[in-house]
């Protein structure tokens, strides 16, 4: 705890206050700590502060010479993070890129003016510092002080993003067609050469730049009609914003920001010298005690004058006060000298005038009166007469008139008039309050006669007092009454009869109707009956009003008509508006209008429903093909496309929703115009077409597989026609042959063949019939648990007759005595027959190889040659249907596309390793558990 928390606690006398003193004070200053930790641990070494700064701000924020960021803001900040100990980054930008990364929360704090406030941000309440916005005017141009003397035409230099010319666009003082946008360097560069005539900026700054380029001689610089700047601090982050306000108060009470303002803003850096304080301190403190001693002496000497004053002015006090109360004058005029002089007030207004002026004075039309009244006092025997006349206070030229009223008093001595005085009371407040009581009441009678309302008044006993017009037509005989209003009581109306009788205080009120035109059709009529009270609380008379109400009775009726129109038209439009958003969602649709002036790009769910908005070159981006960014644009800006309504279907990497999916999306537009025709934008709808656009390339691929599928079955036709017809020949052709032959080698040689045709014809129909049943129904597993090592040895044997060429030697590789496994057998060995009828086909010396290995978890099976070899470019489709490297070797080019069907039916992998004229190796590799005894 500090110090001056401790002494405020002690200097505090009584227990209980100690202890909430305590407590206030403990609180405070663990609130300020953990503040202060908190900020420190938010911007760490790893995560530090950062701070947007405008690299041409002088004398605020700018770049020297040697490239580093100075200024009054850099340092105050430097000053103030210290202090807090926050780890900072200044990212030191031109305006609008700094502004740009503080508004897209790049950084997060700013020390700059404010035009309009972002929300979501805070501002501190600290006012940092200000400045004023200048014009600077070439030379030979016309210099203005109000951007409103600028023509349309005249062109203003001003920094993108500076308080200037945001402040001026926002206030309307600019259009935006009036500024160019360019550095403070830029600009003054630009004057200097004659390309600009004005520049719009900070004071400091402009003067900064003029005299850096010695302009001062061919510019003139003045201040304009744009509010000062206000410097504060303005952040995403409330606590760093309370943290540097408070910062920022402490350093002004300490001197510090004095000192920082001093330098910066003002160019003087030097301090006052404290012992010089200190001596003008003492000095002032002497002089102030010794005018002290003197006030106190002048004080007492004071005191006794008023005492012995005081009461002569009393009484002469009463009789001002008096006199005052009624705006009074006295006048006394000399008979002898013909001299009027004031005795109270200011009625004369020189020390004194003849009678001649003093009459003049009178209003014209009083004058003679006045004359009269004083010959009257002469005359008669009653020395004291009324007066009252109009006196111009003013002058001949602008005469100032006031009404006055009082009494003429003769002063006689041994029979002659020595002096007349004069009492008078202003009473022109008094006249002009009576005529305008009158006006008032001549208004009120006025609107009491002309109301559209019949009005009466009524006394205590019910009898008409008066009624204005409207009234006495409602009450007119043979309408409502039987006689005239004036005959008929108050109580005895047919509308009040025996529902109101005299004495009653409170308000009545009755609607009734009754033939007011004597035409057979009743008139509803609103009558009221109010007692007035007097100050006693007794009645002092009734004030009746009565009302025609067929006119209001039809309004009405119009009027509930007409809302039930409305409210059956509001009820149509909700009802078509649902259906609408049901049909746009249903169909996978929305609304969607561009702004050609805003460049913006709105979505909505229903013509009401706002979904999101982007700017149109957003939109434009987000097309996936490049050559159809421009038919979007065309669609979307009615200002490329000419202002005629146009479509397109795109592939867009959004959805309707907003997620990142590619999406096809049919767009179409019409365009949109204000009430002066020009063009404002355009809508229209846009839909998601994706799943109509994979089903038309799904249907397309379904017409290239059939066309396909035909052509393959062309092929297998022929094919097989061959294929079949090549080892039936063979086989009929040999069989009749053999009946001739007598020799037992020949006969054998000729068995020989016809068994291998036979072979070849079993392959043939059984790889028909696993096509077959891979097109039909997809191929068929029966796994089973087997001895693996004994099945491979069993169709080794079986399979080594068929290598029957005395080059080609016949090899079998077998790791294992036993090997169990779980697979279809019967399927591996149509897999292990292809590989060798294959290796067969195409070996005539050397060597096939068959073997089988364990291998990542699984079986691997493989058949190596070192026949003619497969080229490399057709390694991936030797496994395809009907593939034939060879036309004049037998075979229908459907084993190997078989034994691709059988791995990928397993979930294995099949391959081929070759190379031309070396020899090829087949393989297939199984996944599979697999217990084992090794060789």
């Amino acid at each position: 705890m500090k110090p001056s928390y401790i002494s405020i606690i002690h200097s505090l006398r009584h227990h209980s206050c100690r202890r909430i003193a305590l407590m206030v004070v403990v609180t405070f200053a663990t609130y300020t700590l953990a503040q202060t930790q908190f900020l420190r641990e938010k911007y760490s070494v790893e995560r530090p502060l950062k701070v947007s700064c405008d690299m041409e701000f002088y004398p605020f924020e700018f770049m020297n010479d040697e490239g580093n960021a100075i200024g009054f803001n850099i340092e105050l900040m430097k000053k103030l993070f210290s202090k807090l100990s926050i780890n900072y980054d200044f990212l030191v930008k031109e305006k609008y890129a700094a502004q740009g990364a503080f508004e897209y929360n790049e950084t997060n704090l700013v020390l700059a003016p404010v035009v309009e406030e972002i929300p979501g941000v805070y501002y501190g309440k600290f006012e940092v510092a200000s400045f004023r916005s200048v014009i600077v005017s070439r030379k030979g141009v016309k210099p203005v002080r109000k951007l409103s003397e600028l023509k349309d035409d005249d062109i203003v230099y001003a920094k993108k993003g500076g308080y200037s010319a945001e402040k001026a666009l926002h206030d309307g003082l600019l259009s935006p067609s009036q500024i160019r946008y360019a550095s403070a360097k830029v600009a003054i560069e630009a004057m200097t050469k004659g390309e600009c005539d004005y520049i719009i900026g900070g004071g400091k700054t402009m003067e900064h730049y003029i005299d850096k380029y010695n302009l001062s001689n061919s510019v003139v610089i003045n201040s304009i009609d744009i509010p000062a700047g206000k410097i504060i601090f303005a952040s995403r982050d409330k606590s760093l914003i309370l943290a540097l306000d408070a910062q920022c108060n402490s350093m002004e009470q300490s001197g510090e920001m004095f000192r920082l303002t001093n330098k910066w803003i003002y160019g003087n850096d030097d301090e006052i010298d404290n012992s010089l304080a200190v001596t003008i301190l003492f000095i002032s403190f002497g002089l102030l005690l010794f005018c002290c001693v003197l006030l106190l002496i002048n004080r007492i000497v004071n005191i006794r004058l008023k005492h012995t004053l005081r009461q002569l002015t009393d009484t002469n006090n009463i009789i001002q006060a008096a006199l005052s109360t009624g705006g009074n004058y006295i006048i006394c005029s000399n008979i002898k000298t013909g001299k009027a002089r004031n005795l109270y007030g200011n009625f004369i207004k020189s020390e004194s005038i003849g009678m001649k002026e003093l009459f003049a004075n009178i209003h014209s039309d009083d004058r003679e009166g006045v004359k009269e009244a004083f010959k009257e006092m002469h005359r008669s025997k009653d020395k004291i007469h009324q007066v009252k006349y109009r006196y111009n206070f003013g002058t001949k030229i602008q005469p100032q008139w006031r009404s006055l009223s009082g009494q003429m008093a003769l002063e006689e001595d041994k029979g002659k008039t020595i002096n007349v005085y004069t009492t008078l009371s202003d009473i022109t407040l008094v006249e002009q309050q009576e005529a305008e009581e009158h006006n008032t009441s001549e208004i009120y009678e006025h609107i009491f006669e002309m109301s559209i309302v019949g009005m009466a008044i009524y006394n205590t006993n019910g009898t008409l007092v008066s009624a204005n017009t409207m009234m006495k037509k409602i009450l007119d005989p043979g309408k409502f009454a039987r006689i005239t209003a004036e005959d008929t009581l108050l109580f005895d109306l047919p509308a009040l009869r025996g529902n109101f009788i005299k004495g009653d205080k409170y308000t009545y009120l009755v609607c009734t109707n009754c033939d007011l035109n004597g035409n057979g059709k009743p008139d509803y009529i609103d009558f009221r009956c109010r007692p007035v009270l007097n100050d006693k609380g007794d009645i002092a008379y009734y004030m009746v009003t009565a009302r025609d109400m067929k006119d209001e009775r039809e309004m009405y009726r119009q009027s509930r008509m007409q809302d039930e129109k409305i409210r059956r038209v509001s009820y149509d439009m909700e009802k078509y508006e649902n259906e609408l958003k049901i049909l746009l969602e249903e169909a996978n649709m929305m609304v969607w209008r561009s702004n050609v002036e805003k460049q913006t790009f709105t979505l909505y769910r229903d013509l009401r429903t706002l979904e999101r908005r982007h700017t149109m070159e957003d939109c434009v981006n987000f097309v996936m093909e490049e050559d159809k960014k421009e038919e979007l644009r065309r669609v979307i800006d009615p200002t490329v496309n000419g202002g005629v309504p146009c479509d397109t279907v795109v592939l867009i990497n959004k959805n309707l929703n907003g997620e990142d999916i590619p999406t096809w999306h049919a767009i179409n537009s019409v365009p949109e115009y204000d009430n002066e025709g020009k063009i404002k934008g355009c809508f229209g709808l846009i839909r998601d077409i994706d799943e109509l656009i994979n089903a038309q390339i799904s249907m397309k691929k379904e017409s290239e597989r059939a066309q396909d599928s035909a052509r393959l079955k062309s092929v297998f036709l022929a094919n097989m026609t061959h294929e079949i017809r090549t080892p039936l020949n063979a086989i009929v052709g040999f069989c009749d042959v053999l009946q001739a032959v007598e020799s037992a080698e020949e006969r054998g040689e000729f068995l020989k063949i016809i068994l291998n045709n036979c072979d070849l014809l079993i392959q043939l129909i059984n790889d028909i019939l696993v096509i077959s049943e891979l097109d039909s129904n997809g191929l068929s597993l029966k796994p089973a648990k087997v001895d693996f090592a004994d099945s491979f040895h069993m169709i080794c044997t079986s399979l080594k007759q068929r290598v029957q060429d005395p080059n080609v030697k016949f090899i079998s590789v077998e790791p294992y005595d036993h090997l169990e496994v779980t697979i279809d057998i019967n399927r591996i060995h149509q897999v292990i027959t292809n590989f060798l009828t294959n290796a067969v086909k195409y070996t005539h010396q050397g060597h096939i190889t068959l073997g089988y290995e364990r291998r990542d978890n699984g079986l691997y099976i493989y058949c190596e040659d070192t026949g003619a070899g497969i080229p490399a470019d057709k390694h991936d489709k030797i496994f395809g249907r009907f593939v034939k490297l060879n036309d004049y070797i037998q075979g229908a080019g459907l084993g190997l596309s078989i034994c691709k069907a059988i791995a990928e039916k397993c979930g294995g992998q099949i391959g081929v390793e070759s190379e031309v004229g070396k020899g090829s190796t087949f393989w297939i590799w199984i996944p599979e558990t697999i217990s084992t005894t090794q060789n």
